[in-house]
């Protein structure tokens, strides 16, 4: 049978974000909500506009009720699709940078496997460790909501979530004495629980919740060696496909992760892995640069569109 594409814009409730479909046929899981519009509404128009409006962080059963309540200026039909067109184009910009960092980070990993090998076989007949020989897995801590801070000020420090290495968005501090579990931008944090559980991320700095842990070396063992071991991707599947579940939510077990059979290489050999990640880093920084820049065209292109600033441009 054959389905006529249908296009319209998603709401995930419980991560407050958009998606524009175009498929022939789909399903939405629970906390989806499928957003079609009354007006005449070019279906593109409707996705960027949407995202302009302001979602408090009030609890996943809560956010769906700020979008209804959210206001959209609906400007004339062939407006709505002039503006869709010159937003796509910016967004399509944006995407094809954050495709070649993809691709870099994928060499990355394939130099990891070229060096090292799968750490279960252990083709390079290195020493044996098992992970939790290697890594020391540190949880985090969870501070009240009542010490929950909105602005920064001094006194306070970040307190990361797993959403955090996904947008700045929901910023959220807490005071000093309860920022229990220091990290930086160079350590490697893993997502505990999911969808998708056991994420292996790094880049910010501050304090992390529960639903992180850090994955700290043991001995003088490369933090870049430790960050691509853990996204190697049979030790990923194992850990992805032995997760616990519990309260609806997929958990690392912690068990099987420090019993999973890995190596460790001499030093020289961690060096000259460093060393060749550093040059494709250089590339990567390059270009990180560029897509904060086309980020920040995104943006503020999506602003004056709905500001009404956009109105004669080209």
């Amino acid at each position: 049978v054959q389905f006529e594409p249908l296009p319209l814009v998603i709401f995930g409730d419980h991560t407050k974000t958009f998606k524009y479909i175009d498929f022939p046929f789909c399903l939405g899981a629970d906390g989806t909500k499928v957003l079609k519009s009354r007006l005449d509404a070019d279906i593109r128009f409707l996705f960027y506009a949407i995202q302009e409006i302001d979602i408090p962080e009030a609890g996943y059963s809560r956010h769906f009720k700020f979008l209804k309540r959210g206001r959209v200026h609906f400007p004339s039909f062939d407006e709505q699709k002039r503006i869709a067109a010159i937003l796509d184009q910016a967004e399509e910009l944006k995407q094809k940078r954050q495709r070649t960092l993809d691709l870099l980070d994928e060499l990355k990993q394939s130099i990891f496997i070229d060096m090292f090998g799968d750490p279960h076989t252990n083709p390079h007949n290195f020493q044996r460790k098992k992970l939790g020989e290697i890594i020391n897995f540190i949880g985090g801590s969870q501070p009240s909501k009542a010490n929950f801070v909105y602005e920064h000020n001094e006194g306070l420090v970040r307190l990361v979530q797993i959403r955090d290495f996904k947008s700045d968005k929901n910023i959220v501090y807490v005071p000093a004495h309860l920022a229990k579990r220091p990290f930086s931008t160079e350590d490697i944090m893993i997502g505990r629980y999911g969808p998708p559980v056991f994420q292996i991320l790094r880049g910010l700095s501050g304090t992390y919740n529960v639903a992180l842990m850090k994955a700290e070396p043991i001995g003088d063992i490369s933090k870049e060696f430790i960050y691509y071991l853990l996204k190697e991707p049979r030790l990923h599947n194992f850990v992805v496909a032995n997760s616990e579940r519990t309260a609806g939510q997929s958990g690392v077990n912690l068990k099987l992760l420090n019993e999973y059979p890995a190596y460790l290489p001499p030093k020289d050999v961690q060096t000259k892995f460093d060393a060749k990640i550093a040059n494709v880093s250089k590339l990567e920084e390059s270009i990180i640069q560029s897509t904060h820049l086309s980020e920040e065209l995104f943006t503020s292109l999506q602003h004056k569109a709905f500001s009404g600033e956009l109105s004669g441009a080209t």
